[in-house]
């Protein structure tokens, strides 16, 4: 039984709203389809009893009020429910069997399904776990959560205590203790973070009003296109050019990856014609102790609209930008309070998409690397890609322009600061368009790490 039936659902909490508008305008007549997920693989080295793991799944379940989230209705305005009890979504593959090439080709299968897995958000559950054994002492563990209900660190809150509990059901270790924060607990958190005040709202106002009519990269789409894959353009930057990077950081009291986002902003402003240019972001959003014990969905993007006028020094646009930063986290609301905000007809044209308040997107690459021993299992954190077996078309029987930005270009840092790539989608934006946006980008990163004193009229004169 739910707790829907014995008591109120409540509604989201406020980091979940953006997920959810952005799901929505996904695709508006199903927005299960839209395919928001988190993954991670973790290599598990050492004897292991499927018996006790599967009941240390159970221990976890119960612990986390999000894993037996699901959704009371679908409207603009949703309201979720936590189920009292719920059997684990969890399944153990044996791929024993398999000659090496065959084993990589299924977990590389396996791998690319959970990257587009789709959830019922009505019936939930909104994760799933496989755990295949490789041979001997040797499992991987595959999970995957819909984003509405974990954020990149999500993955390693639930490892932890799932090995926790492993190691008390084998008897090594005290049992999981019931402390991790509620639902109700969670949402307080992020009301309080994301406190909607009147001075906030203003501050968004000066900031993104007028908010982009179109994007400056016209998307184009056709009948049979891909909405759902990835192409990837990477860069990389010389040891010298990310040890300069470094120092110009330093100078400036912020760190390489806003010197990153100083150099995007001067491309988009050759890209838009604009001294102001609005890039979407991501931070985490824990800022408690207790929120680093919650399986939940923390992170808010904040938009950060930089003037870069001609005179401006390219270090001091890094500081500029450091500032801007600061100021637009300090102002955090949901989405919904600055899509209000800015957009006096917003409950009229929901689901309405998040391309309208930027001009691009820059994030830090989210791999989490995660080593450790717990309960006599080694545990290793691995990317894998996963292998793309055949061209997969899908598009919602409504074709809205959020298709269009969800596929919309990303610059994505690499954790090192020393690369990265940029995302898009090939079937909807122009690959040679994508190119100059990159060898523009790296020559503007390159050109603020040697040349900090030259101005920003004298980079955009380089770049056009």
């Amino acid at each position: 039984m739910s707790k829907t039936d014995t008591g109120a659902a409540v509604p989201l909490a406020p980091s979940q709203e953006s997920q959810w508008e952005f799901m929505s305008a996904l695709s508006p007549e199903d927005p299960g389809r839209s395919r928001i997920v988190v993954v991670d693989n973790l290599h598990l080295r050492g004897s292991l009893d499927q018996t006790a793991l599967t009941r240390a799944f159970v221990d976890v379940l119960r612990r986390h009020d999000t894993l037996r989230l699901a959704f009371r209705n679908l409207g603009p305005d949703p309201l979720v429910r936590i189920r009292d009890t719920w059997d684990p979504p969890v399944e153990f593959v044996d791929l024993t069997t398999m000659d090496v090439r065959g084993r990589r080709e299924r977990i590389d299968r396996l791998v690319y399904a959970e990257n587009r897995r789709t959830f019922d958000l009505v019936n939930g559950p909104l994760w799933h776990a496989t755990v295949s054994r490789l041979g001997g002492d040797r499992h991987l563990l595959t999970l995957c959560f819909s984003h509405m209900v974990a954020d990149g660190y999500a993955p390693k809150v639930f490892v932890t205590d799932l090995l926790t509990a492993y190691g008390a059901r084998i008897g090594v270790s005290p049992p999981l203790p019931d402390d991790a924060p509620s639902f109700d607990e969670v949402r307080d958190m992020q009301a309080r973070r994301l406190r909607i005040t009147d001075e906030r709202l203003a501050y968004w106002r000066s900031k993104l009003i007028p908010f982009p009519t179109s994007t400056h990269i016209e998307p184009r789409y056709e009948p049979g296109a891909n909405l759902l894959t990835r192409d990837r353009l990477p860069f990389d930057f010389s040891a010298e050019v990310a040890t300069a990077l470094k120092r110009v950081a330093w100078r400036a009291r912020t760190t390489p990856f806003v010197a990153m986002m100083a150099a995007y902003h001067a491309v988009l402003s050759v890209e838009t014609g604009s001294d102001r240019t609005v890039v979407s972001t991501a931070t985490l959003g824990r800022t408690t102790e207790r929120s680093w014990k919650a399986v939940a969905q923390f992170a808010s993007d904040p938009y950060v609209a930089t003037d870069l006028p001609d005179d401006l020094t390219l270090g001091d646009a890094v500081r500029v930008t450091h500032d801007t930063l600061a100021e637009a986290t300090a102002n955090l609301v949901p989405y919904t309070a600055i899509a209000r905000a800015v957009n006096p007809d917003f409950d009229r044209s929901r689901p309405w998409p998040d391309i309208e308040l930027c001009d691009g997107n820059i994030y830090s690459q989210a791999y989490r690397h995660m080593t450790t021993e717990i309960a006599g299992l080694r545990v290793n954190q691995v990317f894998i890609a996963g292998r793309v077996p055949e061209p997969e078309h899908f598009a919602p029987r409504t074709i809205s322009r959020a298709w269009l930005a969800r596929c919309g270009p990303s610059i994505e840092i690499g954790m090192r600061r020393d690369g990265g790539a940029l995302l898009y989608n090939a079937d909807v934006y122009p690959t040679d368009v994508m190119r100059r946006i990159v060898e523009r980008y790296t020559e503007a990163v390159t050109l603020l790490a040697t040349r900090p004193d030259l101005t920003v009229k004298a980079l955009r004169k380089t770049l056009a």
